[in-house]
């Protein structure tokens, strides 16, 4: 334990400094407050016996400043004072002292005191040593938190692709077409659906290879990626069916959108040419259930198929009306 003594009365100090490093201290005496507040202020003073009355600082200013450190480690003060008033201990409690000592000190008390200051110290240090460990342990904790958060959010991301295109699945775009028509959705506004097939697309792989089938679909794919406005949703349906979820989008501006998919798609064919059959479905307040929108879809498609495929058909018009959730 490293001891500072702060004593002014040079008999005093040299007293006290031959007592403490008999028992083995390492001591350091400075004979004014201002020398022991540098010292303190630098810090590894464990343990500093300091004069209540002293040039420049005194022991209880000196208290003062110890303590006022926020961040630095603890010292144990024992004050050295000829004041017996209860007064005066309060004065010097408050200031920060820990301990006092009656001058001139009896080499027993010292001692004694001394212990005490050692049990303390031992047992701030052990704090200190367990609140380190925990500091450890939280930062550990925190990086395998966020470890297991980017885990989970590529898990989740993976459950909601497709594997070949990078498109949302099935599962994801079923999930955000009933977000979309739920009571609380984000949009309570008109919205579309288009469901799209590669025509032909058995004949498509039996002729150039499934190889050739799944550039074809990413193809596609990056087609529809690069029509995506900031809320739409488009996935991979299934096989060589994809669809779009477009929020705010009317019947004519979803037919726009499908025309310029179908046209896009043929012009991009190259020397293996593919052509799309689309369906467009509009709902608007009160919204069917997600089934009947996706059936919606799914007829307009098909009637796309059977009028000779490479076209765009609305589902308005092959029926009046979508039926309607009943509230």
């Amino acid at each position: 334990m490293k001891i500072l003594i702060a004593e002014d009365e040079r008999v005093s100090a040299l007293r006290i400094r031959r007592s403490l490093e008999k028992l083995g201290y390492e001591v350091t005496v400075v004979d004014n407050g201002a020398d022991a507040w540098k010292l303190i202020r630098a810090g590894g003073v464990e343990l500093l016996i300091s004069d209540w009355m002293m040039p420049e600082i005194d022991g209880l200013e000196l208290c003062r400043l110890a303590r006022a450190q926020a961040d630095a480690l603890y010292t144990y003060i024992i004050l050295l004072t000829s004041r017996s008033a209860s007064e005066d201990r309060v004065a010097g409690l408050e200031a920060g002292a820990d301990d006092f000592l009656t001058k001139p000190p009896d080499t027993g008390e010292l001692i004694s005191r001394l212990n005490v200051a050692r049990r303390i110290l031992t047992m701030q240090e052990q704090l200190r040593a367990h609140s380190a460990q925990l500091s450890e342990l939280q930062l550990a904790l925190a990086r395998q938190n966020a470890l297991l958060e980017r885990q989970n959010a590529l898990l989740f991301e993976r459950a909601s692709l497709d594997g070949l295109t990078g498109l949302s699945n099935r599962r994801h775009f079923e999930a955000e077409l009933a977000k979309l028509m739920s009571p609380t959705g984000q949009f309570d506004q008109t919205f579309s659906l288009i469901f799209l097939d590669i025509d032909n697309f058995r004949s498509y792989n039996e002729r150039l290879g499934h190889l050739a089938g799944d550039d074809a679909l990413r193809s596609l794919a990056d087609l529809l990626r690069s029509q995506l406005r900031a809320d739409d949703v488009v996935a991979r349906y299934a096989g060589e069916r994809f669809a779009m979820i477009l929020p705010r989008t009317g019947e004519a501006e979803a037919r726009e959108i499908a025309e310029r998919v179908r046209l896009e798609a043929a012009r991009q064919g190259g020397s293996n040419p593919i052509t799309l059959s689309l369906g467009v479905a509009t709902a608007a307040l009160p919204f069917p259930e997600p089934p009947i929108f996706v059936q919606a879809a799914d007829r307009a498609l098909a009637h796309s198929k059977a009028q000779g495929r490479d076209r765009v058909t609305h589902f308005s018009e092959i029926a009046s009306a979508l039926p309607v959730t009943q509230g």
